[in-house]
């Protein structure tokens, strides 16, 4: 099955998985280019389980971003019958900043939810 993937824009204006990815692509060009890929692949459904992408309960699911020993995550939901709004992104680092992040997409779930976008 076939999905739009989107950029989710927050109510304060504020693309953050662009953000993020603008950023990734100037300190580790090799790492961005994996996420572009895996996010394209997010169009086809059967990337949206594991080993790509991990369910973090509740609708919401972390894409897996993996170069070498460098590591980051987007987070991301399904929105309507084929859409996937890509939420946030962050390079791993640690537990203490994972959980603020998942925190964080939960939060621009919620206004997705708000906004009758899921």
């Amino acid at each position: 099955m076939e999905f739009d993937v989107e950029y989710y824009e927050a109510l304060n204006g504020k693309q953050h998985v662009k953000e993020f990815l603008d950023e990734l692509e100037k300190i580790n060009r090799d790492l961005y280019d994996v996420a572009i890929g895996l996010i394209t692949g997010l169009e086809d459904s059967q990337y949206h389980c594991l080993p790509t992408s991990k369910s973090l309960k509740g609708g919401l699911f972390e894409l897996k971003c993996s170069f070498g020993n460098n590591t980051c995550r987007i987070n991301w939901c399904k929105g309507g019958q084929r859409k996937v709004f890509l939420l946030n992104g962050y390079i791993k680092k640690g537990t203490s900043k994972q959980q603020r992040e998942i925190k964080k997409a939960r939060k621009l779930m919620y206004e997705l939810k708000i906004r009758r976008m899921i």
